[in-house]
């Protein structure tokens, strides 16, 4: 598949693409009941045990939404899987239709954009994460993209810098509908910049619901 890439679409970073992902252990402690004298002190033993920590899904789903509502975008989670979750976002403003997949385990994101109207485009992608170094004006880089299925493309992209809360970011400028249409159920993505590995990204599931969800809000449904 081929990508465009323009300094005019990578200009404005209009997504909420710094949205918040945290993890959470939740620890439940139990009682135990004492029946009869003799098994007090095997009551007493099991009571002493720290109780085991129960890991929640890793998502702090309410500052998730309390941000993207604060950033001029309605959210809904897609799909919330092991390691991550799909959402859909909609513009307040401009109706801007996008999907954004938050992976924990790497604290990265891909946001799968909509057409902005204000920018005449048919869509991008944004990548975001901790190793996407900082860019101090909208530059025109070459970057290596891998993803499963595909044989590894040298293309173009905007190497975007930070502005309002979000980080800098990497975009490609595409067709929208046709990058969602190929999308996997489960994939994983990973960006090379002059040699070096600067972001990586994995889905254990939710791709084709994210397709759907995205086809259905450009379809205006």
């Amino acid at each position: 598949m081929r990508y465009k890439t323009t300094l005019a679409c990578c200009c404005t970073l209009l997504l909420a693409t710094n949205l918040a992902v945290a993890e959470q252990v939740v620890s439940k402690k139990k009682k135990l009941p004492t029946k009869q004298v003799q098994q007090q002190t095997v009551q007493k033993t099991e009571a002493a045990k720290p109780a085991e920590p129960t890991q929640d899904d890793g998502f702090d789903m309410d500052s998730l939404m309390k941000q993207s509502t604060e950033a001029g975008q309605d959210l809904n989670v897609i799909f919330k899987g092991k390691n991550g979750a799909w959402v859909l976002a909609r513009g307040k403003e401009d109706s801007t239709c996008s999907v954004i997949y938050f992976d924990v385990a790497h604290n990265s994101s891909i946001a799968y954009r909509g057409p902005r109207p204000d920018v005449g485009d048919k869509g991008s992608l944004v990548f975001i994460g901790p190793n996407v170094p900082s860019a101090k004006s909208p530059t025109e880089v070459k970057i290596k993209l891998e993803t499963d299925g595909e044989p590894a493309q040298t293309v173009p992209a905007g190497h975007i810098p930070a502005q309002g809360g979000a980080p800098s970011a990497i975009l490609i400028s595409t067709d929208i509908k046709a990058t969602i249409a190929v999308i996997q159920q489960a994939e994983k993505v990973s960006i090379s910049l002059d040699g070096k590995n600067i972001f990586q990204l994995e889905w254990d599931g939710g791709g084709h619901q994210a397709k759907d969800a995205l086809l259905n809000c450009l379809n205006g449904k």
